[in-house]
């Protein structure tokens, strides 16, 4: 049986309806399953929210009763572990599905392609990497999550045309638009965390919570990189949530309930940043977004710890001031790269939208 049109567009709808469970199945990815008799579709369903039903049961229970032979469209592989819910995999060999087309493996080490070989020693066939690139751009952090173990980095900048977040004297409001900065504010329901340096708290004095308008995840961290303990705990970000203060091996800060105080020797004046992240990952954090200063970001990129940028431009030239990246010095040659990138016009600014982290490389961790 080979691939066909009909089947490249079943899955398509698949990887559509899972998007409904945006901001809602983390750390769960995003998938969605449909049903067909190879001509039409009988039943779909999506995974929700995270410890509700997997689409493939969701759409299993909607099927409606028929003698023929069935095919299931998954954007993942389904499931063969107990979790919040039972296996997957045992749910479609029940059923009279007789071909399962499935995008990529799960990496999840539980799964990893122990579902893909059950449901083929139950006779059933299985056709593997239908839509690949779209599926692992869907469930990016997810991928990411499971295959480094580390938290998934967004890099997010607001400049002027020539690359500027503020001028000499630090007066950044407001380089863009409040159009342009709501949907900056949006890009926090996408992840767990915040983060920013020391000196953006005492320079703006910011909140950093979700908006109010889209509650689907709960209440944001937030983390700020404090190496001289120069904030205190007056300040807005602490009002609400819970934060997570990094200082410098050796300063002591009272902590509350809402607040984990984490301590770090310094190395060539910055925390070693993979290890913060992997204590980040150890307490539940899949996903950062950088809202930081120009240091902040610089030393990020630096140790290539960023996966995606979010940059916002305003057309203004200010032609000095303070930089949104500063001091990598990269060759032309060891330039970092975007790829996939996405430009959208909003009013007057611009919105850049691209990964570091490769595809192709996550494709390749994958097989």
């Amino acid at each position: 049986m080979e691939v066909s049109k009909e089947d490249l567009k079943f899955m398509e709808v698949a990887i559509k309806i899972a998007k409904k469970g945006c901001y809602k199945t983390p750390p769960n990815p995003m998938v969605g399953a449909v049903i067909t008799d190879g001509k039409k579709i009988l039943s779909k369903g999506y995974h929700k929210y995270f410890g509700g039903s997997h689409a493939e049961i969701v759409a299993l229970r909607k099927l409606p009763k028929t003698k023929k032979e069935l095919n299931l469209y998954v954007n993942l592989e389904p499931c063969v572990h107990y979790g919040k819910t039972g296996p997957c995999v045992d749910e479609i060999i029940k059923s009279k599905i007789k071909n399962v087309f499935i995008s990529t493996k799960d990496p999840n080490p539980l799964v990893n392609g122990k579902g893909i070989e059950k449901l083929r020693n139950s006779g059933i066939n299985v056709f593997l990497g239908l839509m690949e690139e779209e599926a692992i751009f869907l469930n990016r952090i997810f991928y990411y999550n499971q295959i480094y173990n580390l938290p998934y980095i967004i890099l997010k900048s607001a400049s002027t045309l020539d690359g500027y977040i503020a001028d000499e004297n630090y007066k950044s409001k407001w380089i863009t638009s409040k159009e342009t900065r709501d949907i900056g504010k949006k890009l926090r329901e996408e992840v767990d965390a915040i983060l920013v340096g020391a000196n953006t708290v005492l320079r703006d004095n910011p909140r950093l919570d979700r908006i109010k308008e889209n509650p689907p995840r709960g209440e944001i961290f937030k983390i700020v990189l404090d190496p001289e303990g120069k904030i205190s705990k007056d300040f807005n970000l602490f009002k609400k949530g819970k934060v997570i203060w990094v200082l410098k091996e050796g300063i002591k800060k009272g902590t509350t309930e809402n607040t984990i105080a984490l301590n770090y020797p310094l190395v060539d004046g910055t925390f070693p940043l993979k290890n913060l992240l992997k204590k980040l990952k150890q307490i539940g954090i899949n996903s950062i977004l950088i809202e930081g200063g120009s240091k902040t970001s610089s030393f990020f990129l630096k140790e290539n710890l960023v996966q995606e940028i979010a940059f916002f431009y305003s057309p203004k030239l200010l032609g000095g001031g303070i930089k949104n990246i500063c001091n990598l010095n990269l060759s032309l040659k060891e330039a970092i790269r975007v790829q996939n990138v996405k430009l959208k016009k909003i009013g007057e600014d611009f919105y850049l939208r691209g990964l570091i982290c490769s595809l192709e490389l996550l494709k390749t961790q994958l097989r």
